[in-house]
């Protein structure tokens, strides 16, 4: 399955997801997660799928919510999707790998966060960006938080820090840095075709009950976002920065 930005691509045993719509730096948008959503129906329906793999084509893997078009249909759109998307992630029943070959802010960052693996190549960039423009990384953090901690997710959140893939890689947000991310990629793959796809599935479930995303977190998180949108002060400083061309 083909479209603009976006190719599915089945190969023997996975499933390769590819984000390469350059113009818009692979932002999400609602059209986007939602095809993200039935390229998951694909994989899970697929018994024979052992892994799904996320990936860019070109130097930015994804800028995260493209939030100065959003309108009151395309936030709900985006934040109620992008919560079920990052939960099913996480927690669905076929393994998922971010391949990280260029920088990544906001959602982009939790994108890849809620992937089981996150193999990043060593000049990927990584930011909580939302801060510089009035808006809070809510929708995203749990995925964040579980994966480097409660405190220092706070901490990239507030302070914005932009990290490379080593350090990425010391506090857990990377999981693999390589020269190769792709023969790296290959090597996981290899790795999870020794197990039962079963499994695997029944470890993430697991996963999930120990460390789970609270839906009622959710639903505030989205409150949350929506109220910052819709701030003056936010909408002004958002306004501003695309003046700027900043956003």
């Amino acid at each position: 399955m083909t479209s603009d930005g976006f190719r599915v691509v089945p190969k023997p045993g996975h499933l390769v997801l590819e984000l390469n719509d350059v113009e818009s730096r692979n932002a999400l948008t609602p059209a986007l997660i939602a095809q993200l959503h039935a390229a998951f129906d694909q994989a899970e329906a697929d018994p024979d799928c052992r892994a799904v793999v996320l990936l860019s084509d070109g130097p930015v893997f994804s800028a995260g919510a493209h939030i100065t078009e959003l309108g009151e249909a395309e936030f709900k759109g985006l934040t109620t999707g992008l919560w079920h998307l990052l939960t099913r992630m996480s927690s669905g029943p076929v393994p998922t790998i971010a391949v990280m070959q260029g920088w990544a802010s906001g959602g982009g960052v939790g994108l890849a966060a809620a992937c089981d693996i996150v193999i990043a190549s060593p000049e990927v960039t990584l930011q909580l960006t939302e801060v510089f423009f009035g808006m809070l990384p809510t929708i995203i953090m749990p995925w964040i938080a579980r994966r480097v901690g409660e405190h220092r997710s706070l901490r990239l959140a507030m302070l914005a820090d932009q990290l490379t893939a080593a350090e990425s890689e010391r506090i857990g947000l990377v999981d693999i840095v390589s020269d190769d991310p792709r023969t790296a990629m290959r090597k996981v793959l290899l790795s999870l075709r020794r197990s039962d796809r079963d499994t695997l599935a029944d470890l993430k479930q697991a996963h999930q009950a120990l460390f789970p995303a609270d839906n009622q977190y959710g639903l505030m998180a989205e409150r949350v976002f929506g109220a910052r949108l819709n701030d003056p002060k936010v909408s002004q400083r958002i306004k501003a920065l695309v003046t700027e061309g900043l956003l």
